[in-house]
């Protein structure tokens, strides 16, 4: 596994252009290790990720190390290796980040009622900005074992950089330039389904077999010789058509 996360990931870099503008975020990992995991707001057992990505690409450029779900992204954000990573480079980030020397949105002072517009554009403009960290962390989560993670120790750790290369894999007709390698546009879910169903026919052809359906024998020796008796009886029949 120490080469399926991206390169950001697993080698900070140590400089972006001057033009560059990150966005952070911090999700919440259902983790069933509770060596590394806290009950958080979610009411369950999870782990903190901070991920960084590029305003422009939208992609992943760093993932820090998980925390405790218990963690503010406020400490998670330094504590994780995400600040270090990032170095003097423009970061926007939510309120939650409040104090960290980020770009966050006004908040109101006390006893103000309400905020001068040109904040309130300010806001409105932030908003739209860091949406797009929050859609890169709804397709990063749209794997399963970001929803119920079941891996002890860094493995957890390991499935968010394996997904976050995923992530920023390059796709046939992509005509983007990007800063560095890693920087390439995603395979989107549409891509995967092209080739995936093929494999996933075949699985259910294999569980329509009766001896199958069902592990009757002890020994797998047996299993694989029904496996390699049904491969047989479905390539036939396919043939024969």
């Amino acid at each position: 596994m120490t080469t399926s996360g991206p390169s950001p990931a697993l080698q900070q870099r140590k400089r972006f252009r001057k033009d560059t503008v990150l966005i952070v975020d911090g999700t919440l990992v259902p983790t069933r290790d509770h060596a590394v995991s806290e009950q958080s707001k979610n009411y369950r057992y999870s782990t903190n990720h901070q991920v960084v990505i590029d305003a422009d690409t939208r992609l992943v450029v760093t993932v820090g190390r998980p925390l405790p779900g218990n963690r503010n992204d406020c400490k998670a954000g330094e504590l994780s290796g995400a600040k270090d990573a990032v170095g003097n480079t423009t970061v926007i980030a939510d309120g939650g980040y409040h104090g960290t020397g980020l770009v966050i949105p006004h908040r109101r002072e006390p006893g103000q009622a309400e905020l001068p517009a040109w904040k309130e554009e300010h806001n409105a403009s932030h908003r739209k900005i860091h949406a797009r960290v929050e859609h890169a962390l709804a397709r990063m989560k749209t794997w399963k074992i970001l929803r119920d993670c079941r891996l002890k120790g860094d493995g957890v750790h390991h499935a968010m950089l394996g997904i976050a290369r995923l992530h920023t894999s390059p796709s046939p007709g992509d005509t983007r330039t990007t800063g560095h390698p890693a920087q390439q546009r995603s395979i989107t879910g549409q891509r995967i389904g092209r080739h995936r169903w093929t494999v996933e026919r075949t699985m259910a052809w294999l569980a329509g077999c009766r001896r199958l359906h069902r592990r009757y024998e002890r020994k797998a020796d047996h299993f694989l010789a029904f496996t390699s008796i049904a491969c047989t009886l479905i390539c036939y029949r396919r043939l024969a058509k």
